[in-house]
């Protein structure tokens, strides 16, 4: 399968958010981008604080590292998703990518569908 490449700034934005969003409190025990079939790139971070804190948290404090980024981040909000840490997908990518760091890989979903992916960490 021929794999369209997320590069350059996409992934060092991804990275950058995922650091400022820990250092607002927000744990974070795997972030993936991930494109499914026909669709754009979306980067899935999983976080206890969603069985803490609640979905809402993680947005909020998604919309207040977006707002106080200096320099301002070059990526959209609409393209981050904070997946339940129970889902099927959650716990597939720390199955399969439990000390993985910084690596294009491919996922599968329950229908069996290929998402080309950059995994940044699972733990």
């Amino acid at each position: 399968m021929a794999k369209a490449l997320l590069v350059g700034p996409a992934l060092e934005e991804g990275l950058r958010f995922i650091e400022l969003l820990k250092k607002e409190g927000i744990a974070v025990s795997a972030a993936v981008w991930h494109r499914p079939p026909i669709n754009t790139w979306r980067l899935s971070i999983v976080s206890p604080t969603y069985e803490t804190g609640g979905l809402e948290r993680l947005y909020s404090t998604t919309r207040a590292v977006f707002n106080k980024a200096v320099p301002e981040l070059e990526m959209n909000e609409d393209d981050i998703c904070f997946p339940r840490p129970k889902t099927n997908f959650a716990k597939d990518l720390r199955r399969h990518h439990s000390g993985s760091k910084n690596v294009s890989t491919t996922l599968y979903d329950m229908e069996g569908d290929a998402h080309e992916a950059f995994v940044y960490f699972a733990k």
